[in-house]
């Protein structure tokens, strides 16, 4: 008896990395352009063992629509996209780190500015009036109208210390 023949997995896994493809017709396919017969289990089983995943159907779905609607819009195909993915990817990554390093710098400048005013405000208050402002503040920060009314009666006291 013969032994029997190797399959050459590395023929299908284009297909079946690609997703496109159901094993069953992997199987018909492989057996068809080899004339070797291989199983669909067979497929299933040696690509989980492997840990090769079927993950690529979704991206190949998104660039075929990318291109459909590429050629809508200019009335053609072509092979290759005009800049590669990565790329653009790069520009990208590069453009959206930029805008946050520059939040970033922007925010550091305002906290150093807010806590200058704040600083030269406590000077100017003095801290007899500490207090007084506090107490301003938990009433402005009070959504009743009665406690707000209030308010007036709080800032006359600083209005003389100013």
């Amino acid at each position: 008896m013969a032994a029997p023949k190797r399959v050459d997995y590395d023929r299908i896994e284009a297909g079946w990395r690609a997703g496109l493809l159901s094993p069953h017709q992997l199987a018909a396919q492989y057996t068809e352009e080899t004339g070797e017969k291989v199983s669909h289990a067979a497929i299933i089983k040696h690509f989980k063992k492997q840990g090769i995943a079927r993950d690529l159907s979704q991206k190949i779905m998104d660039r075929a629509n990318a291109m459909v609607t590429e050629a809508m819009v200019t009335g053609k195909v072509t092979a290759k996209p005009t800049k590669p993915d990565r790329e653009i990817l790069e520009v990208g990554s590069m453009t959206v780190a930029n805008v946050q390093l520059a939040h970033r710098k922007d925010i550091s400048r305002s906290r150093a500015i807010v806590n200058g005013l704040l600083d030269e405000l406590q000077e100017m208050v003095g801290s007899d009036n500490v207090t007084l402002l506090q107490e301003l503040g938990f009433l402005l920060r009070s959504e009743d109208v009665r406690l707000c009314n209030g308010c007036l009666d709080s800032s006359q006291p600083l209005a003389g210390a100013v």
